[in-house]
């Protein structure tokens, strides 16, 4: 798919969403994000932990639009601190072990 209609999608898509639920007086959101909000590069601390920062990878859309989202969600708490956001993060193994 392209990735402007990716991004529309992912990431429009989801601020229409969560903007419209709290518009609605949704209290809590979940969002399915993943692990590469924290974005697929090199130079993390290990273990990644919730204070991990995120870092903005543009050239991998799927990372790119988890980091946006969160970012987006992140503003959305301060401006709606009567609404709560949990983000649930997995993570993908590949390889052998």
């Amino acid at each position: 798919m392209p990735r402007h209609e990716m991004d529309a999608i992912n990431v429009g898509g989801s601020k229409n969403v969560c903007t419209a639920a709290v518009a609605r007086g949704v209290k809590k959101i979940v969002y399915s994000s993943s692990v590469a909000a924290y974005g697929v590069v090199p130079g993390h601390s290990l273990p990644l932990s919730e204070d991990s920062p995120r870092k903005y990878q543009a050239d991998f859309a799927y990372s790119a639009n988890k980091y946006l989202v969160e970012e987006f969600l992140d503003e959305l708490e301060k401006a709606h601190p009567e609404a709560s956001v949990v983000r649930l993060r997995p993570r993908s193994c590949w390889g052998r072990g």
